[in-house]
């Protein structure tokens, strides 16, 4: 009887062995199942059967009830710029007008940048115009989403024109996304970031290659209370304009030579021809304040000396020291002093004002190329 008892353990035990050796089914699982701890269970979703096309816009409503959680940290979102034309650059109200293709790419269904960005130094809003190059993203082979616009508009940078005709000009595009913080959305600068059309020319300026540059903007509450400060993700595109600096040379400085060596003419004149020196020293001052009322109608009212002002200050000292010494020397004559003596009054003067004028334009190149 024992034996028999044993052996029917013995069945039991083994029978319960190999029901726990068994494998289990891959393929779903019963509703009252409860996975063991540590194992994980698939959930199956439905598939959208226009997820592989090109131009397909997942739907709003779909996202919203989406089981997927969202992802940790701000939303990427890829920028980048086609440069198709500069022009009107306008120096006095430091505005410009730029026609290009800008960009975006990302992946979170739930935004969409195109709508969202805004121009942060834009100028004349009423006349920019933009066309998207769809209706609206379209879905690439990757998974990620692609918008592009066309975009022509007028933009405002306060330009610095220290060292005018051979200054820089950094024009630029600055974008933010006006709905998200750098939180919540960051712009990256996408592969290439900038390209300038292969016709791209602008008339007396030498394009550089553009630059995009992305940085965290600060904002203060702007006056309302309990709100508290923001961050945003700015992205800015940067061309380069420089003067090529032979040309400009030859109209600007030529002119302002050949009126300072005319003006020179006044020391070798001889002292007894007082008529033709002042004549000679006031048809050289009224031909520089002519030039430079031209130069000035080229570039807004500053503030500073630029490099072609403190030229032009030379320019006018050295007249100024010619009609002095004319004035001078026609005191003199007429005290009974000497033409030699006189004479060696001009050569003194010619020499001092010369001396002075050379040392005055060497600092001006100094201070403003050797920095």
């Amino acid at each position: 009887m024992t034996r028999l008892v044993m052996a029917g353990l013995g069945v039991v035990i083994l029978l319960l062995l190999l029901g726990a050796s068994a494998p289990r089914a891959s393929l779903g699982a019963d509703a009252g199942d409860v996975p063991a701890s540590g194992e994980s269970v698939p959930v199956l979703r439905p598939i959208d059967a226009s997820a592989g096309s090109a131009d397909a816009v997942p739907d709003p409503s779909m996202r919203t009830t989406s089981s997927t959680s969202p992802s940790e940290g701000p939303k990427i979102v890829h920028v980048g710029f086609y440069v198709n034309d500069i022009l009107d650059i306008d120096l006095e109200r430091h505005r410009y007008w730029i026609d290009f293709f800008v960009w975006f790419r990302w992946n979170d269904p739930t935004i969409d940048p195109s709508k969202t960005f805004e121009f942060m130094n834009g100028a004349e809003q009423w006349a920019t115009v933009r066309t998207p190059a769809t209706e609206g993203p379209v879905r690439l082979a990757d998974g990620s989403y692609y918008m592009r616009e066309h975009v022509q508009s007028m933009f405002k940078r306060n330009m610095p024109l220290e060292d005018y005709p051979f200054d820089t000009l950094d024009l630029g595009i600055v974008m933010e996304d006006v709905d998200a913080s750098v939180d919540e959305l960051v712009f990256v600068p996408d592969d290439p970031a900038a390209v300038n059309a292969p016709d791209l020319t602008v008339p007396g300026y030498l394009v550089g290659q553009p630059k995009v540059t992305v940085t965290d903007w600060y904002y203060s509450d702007l006056g309302e209370t309990g709100r508290g400060t923001a961050t945003s993700s700015r992205i800015e595109l940067s061309i380069a304009l420089t003067r090529p600096w032979l040309p400009y040379a030859l109209k600007i400085f030529v002119p302002l030579l050949l009126v300072v060596l005319c003006a020179a003419l006044v020391f070798l004149i001889g002292p007894e021809h007082v008529d033709a020196r002042f004549g000679l020293g006031i048809s050289s001052l009224l031909t520089l304040i002519a030039l430079k009322w031209t130069t000035d109608g080229e570039i807004p009212l500053l503030d500073y000396l630029g490099l072609i002002d403190s030229f032009y200050l030379m320019a006018f000292l050295f007249v100024a020291i010619g009609l002095a010494d004319t004035t001078y020397t026609t005191w003199k004559r007429s005290t009974g002093t000497d033409v030699a003596t006189l004479r060696r009054i001009d050569r003194r003067n010619f020499v001092i004002a010369g001396s002075i004028v050379l040392a005055g334009c060497a600092l001006v190149i100094v201070t403003h190329f050797v920095r």
